[in-house]
């Protein structure tokens, strides 16, 4: 040990690690306090000081506007306790160019305890530091790019479930329409033949007064519909789901799709109830786009309550295995041909996640089936 201390002297072997070396008095009161008593190679390159020009002097020197004061008062605060200190600051080299660095300073103590040198390992971490914040500021924009196009997918969304509504309006409203002016003009033929009676008024009043009561309920349903909700409520799953079908009812009687609703047990969901029926009319329209591309005869398409899930099955052949696992994918669409927009289901799935939902799709017998599932 001591042929190996001759051989290699202490001094002689700091000058020679990369990281700055920084040797001080114990003291720590006073303008002047720490004295530095010795630095290493390290610290004159890093530093661009030399030796010469700092020994005696405090490291204070080092010092300036960017340097965080808190780290400053806590590094005295624990070597005034004559403890272990680790941190990080900015420093000053002697051109003013400001630098990251990290101190590990540990007190060197006397046979009574009493401290008599700090010796400090200074570590330039600039690179790291700035790595660091180029990653983060990367991360940063990728967020804000990300949300960015989150916001267009939901504007699209918004734009494609207002054209479906207006589709659906017109589809809902043809029929009675239609019932009103064929009873009205009917009435204008018994007029003329003065054969109209008091029972016969009051039947056509009765069909007119239903189709009115109709327009006006799912007129209703859709301005409920389109209406943003303000907060998250908590509505039962049969609920929602007779509500939603009598927005689409009307068209699918006229297509010859038949619904049947099977209520095992019902449950309540908790979340935004607007938001809920985009998901199941995206679902419901997807299986009718179904059954008719599919030329299905006696189209059929089932929802079943039960045990905090809601299923919807169709009859329409089911999805093909090369694209069912694709469907909830961001733009993925299989309506090239009919203006798809691929974002649908993405969004339908962000929709039930939002409410601690999931949505899955498998093959059934015949068709496809649709779960939506709460814990």
């Amino acid at each position: 040990m001591e042929e190996f201390q001759k051989k290699i002297p202490f001094f002689d072997l700091v000058d020679t690690i990369y990281n700055s070396i920084v040797i001080t008095n114990g003291k720590l009161d006073g303008p002047d306090n720490p004295k530095l008593l010795y630095v290493n190679k390290a610290f004159e390159r890093i530093t661009g000081y030399c030796a010469d020009e700092v020994i005696g002097k405090t490291p204070r020197i080092l010092q300036g506007e960017l340097t965080d004061r808190k780290v400053i008062q806590k590094l005295k605060s624990i070597l005034e306790r004559g403890e272990f200190f680790e941190g990080n600051t900015v420093n000053y080299k002697k051109d003013g160019t400001p630098y990251y660095v990290q101190w590990n300073i540990s007190p060197i103590k006397n046979e009574h305890g009493e401290v008599e040198y700090y010796f400090c390992v200074q570590k330039d971490i600039t690179q790291s530091v700035e790595y660091e914040k180029l990653l983060q500021e990367t991360l940063r924009k990728e967020k804000e790019l990300r949300l960015k196009k989150e916001k267009v997918l939901q504007t699209q969304e918004k734009h494609v479930v207002m054209g479906e509504m207006i589709d659906s309006i017109a589809h809902q409203w043809k029929q009675p329409l239609g019932v009103i002016r064929l009873e009205t003009d009917f009435l204008g033929y018994t007029w003329k033949d003065n054969l109209l009676n008091q029972e016969e008024l009051v039947k056509f009043q009765s069909k007119v007064f239903h189709q009115i009561d109709h327009l006006t309920s799912t007129l209703d349903e859709f301005r409920g519909f389109l209406r943003k909700d303000k907060k998250q409520s908590s509505f039962k799953a049969s609920k929602v789901i007779n509500s939603t079908l009598l927005l689409v009812k009307d068209e699918f009687l006229r297509l010859q799709i038949e619904f049947e609703i099977k209520l095992k047990e019902d449950f309540k969901i908790y979340g935004f109830e607007n938001e809920f029926k985009h998901v199941l009319i995206n679902i419901i329209n997807n299986a009718r786009d179904a059954l008719n591309i599919n030329n299905i005869k006696n189209g059929k398409i089932e929802i079943e309550i039960d045990n905090n899930k809601i299923k919807i099955s169709d009859n329409a052949g089911g999805i093909p295995e090369g694209i069912i696992n694709k469907l909830f994918e961001a733009n993925f669409t299989t309506k090239e041909s009919t203006n798809g927009t691929g974002i649908g289901l993405f969004m339908s799935k962000k929709i039930i996640q939002k409410i601690s939902g999931e949505i899955e799709v498998s093959n059934i017998p015949n068709g496809a089936e649709f779960t939506i599932s709460f814990a």
